[in-house]
């Protein structure tokens, strides 16, 4: 009968976390909201880098603009969220198959 070793388990799940925080932080995704008027552009650790607001969109109402602005990061922290769920999923088959294989002990006809 074979024995788990968590200890294997363990370092890869450690490993696979550091590879896919490396992967988010230089994941950029972009929301908009207005037909394109507002564009947002967020990192996977939900970083906001850039705001662009179409000058035509400028001479709306204040209030206007704040949903915009609203809707468009709310869309950008969706596609994040999506991708990150993804990521985990792919991470997670990954490290299920792998972590399995090398966890076996060795000496499992001992």
């Amino acid at each position: 009968m074979s024995k788990f070793n968590f200890v294997n388990l363990i370092k890869n799940a450690k490993r696979m976390e550091s590879v896919m925080r490396d992967e988010l932080q230089h994941l950029a995704l972009s929301g908009e909201a207005g037909a394109g008027a507002v564009k947002v552009t967020m990192t996977g650790r939900h970083v906001i880098t850039t705001l662009e607001i179409d000058d035509e969109i400028l001479k709306e109402d204040k209030q206007v603009l704040i949903e915009l602005i609203i809707a468009a990061i709310n869309d950008a922290t969706s596609k994040v969220e999506a991708a990150m769920r993804e990521k985990m999923m792919d991470a997670g088959g990954m490290l299920d198959m792998d972590s399995l294989m090398e966890g076996l002990d060795e000496n499992e006809t001992k």
